[in-house]
């Protein structure tokens, strides 16, 4: 996902850069003037390494379809962590339970 989005921030990048040259600041070269800067800050943006309307601010100078996007991938990137995260601590909550009522039966059978 985060390589997705990724691709479609630097076309969109370059086109802009192609069409008018003086648009681009460093700035936005700074975060998003490459592959590994780009997907560097789509993972600081997702995981609060940095703030992401920093980085939607900058996509909107581009398109303001791009900020929309980037907002889209923050808000999936973030659902889909937290969905992860809640499903880890719900499984082991129940392996827990699970072993805990078989060291019940276990306790009941021996005595």
């Amino acid at each position: 996902v985060m390589w997705t989005f990724g691709i479609c921030i630097l076309f969109a990048l370059t086109q802009q850069i192609i069409e008018d040259p003086a648009s681009y600041d460093e700035e936005m070269i700074y975060f998003f003037g490459g592959m590994v800067p780009t997907m560097y800050t789509l993972y600081s943006s997702m995981t609060g390494g940095m703030d992401w309307m920093t980085a939607a601010d900058l996509l909107s100078k581009i398109s303001p379809v791009m900020a929309m996007l980037f907002c889209a991938y923050i808000a999936f990137a973030i659902l889909c962590v937290l969905n992860i995260v809640t499903g880890v601590f719900v499984d082991q909550a129940n392996s827990i339970l699970r072993a805990d009522a078989d060291n019940m039966v276990m306790e009941e059978m021996n005595q």
